[in-house]
């Protein structure tokens, strides 16, 4: 093992490197769908260390049907919360893609296909939970800018007052327009 050739003399390529780290992948969240066939998961995949700009791992996401995983969102992107449609089709998450400026929640039939965004909102999401009927979103986050902020903004009346100006974070309902069947 790696631990113990660390101890003992360990070679040149033995010796565990920054490049080696910025390999590493990891599960990172984990659902089993309501029928019990499939589990959708997070792969927490590091940025390449050379490359310009900082920030957290990309998360893809897989599916396992048996021994098999494969793919469905990945690449330069980040998904989380990962939740199954009652009917184990679809799978729903939240993620920033494309020219998303905040978290969205996305869903992708499991059969296959291009995920489609089902909610965004300009005060941004940090969680979600897909109601029983199939057709309500319950989620966690910020109203947008009032009117009057906006507008005292504009006549320069913008000064940043700490914990006065911060939205908290609320829980809305929302319906959702299902696609097919999806969250029927």
């Amino acid at each position: 093992s790696f631990a113990a050739k660390a101890g003992s003399s360990a070679t040149a390529g033995d010796v565990m490197t920054p490049d080696h780290v910025a390999k590493l992948r990891a599960a990172s969240e984990a659902a089993i769908s309501p029928d019990g066939k499939h589990i959708a998961w997070t792969r927490s995949v590091p940025r390449d260390p050379r490359a310009k700009g900082d920030g957290t791992p990309f998360k893809e996401l897989y599916v396992a049907t048996g021994k098999t995983s494969r793919p469905y969102v990945h690449g330069k992107t980040s998904v989380s919360h990962v939740r199954w449609t009652k009917d184990s089709e679809n799978i729903a998450f939240l993620s920033k893609r494309g020219g998303d400026k905040t978290a969205a929640i996305w869903s992708i039939p499991v059969r296959g296909g291009e995920a489609s965004k089902r909610l965004t909102t300009k005060g941004g999401l940090r969680t979600f939970a897909l109601h029983p009927d199939g057709t309500t979103v319950l989620y966690v986050g910020k109203d947008e800018a009032a009117k009057d902020d906006k507008k005292r903004d504009a006549h320069g009346f913008n000064q940043n007052v700490v914990e006065e100006q911060d939205r908290p974070w609320q829980v809305f309902q929302h319906k959702l327009t299902p696609l097919g069947s999806e969250f029927d």
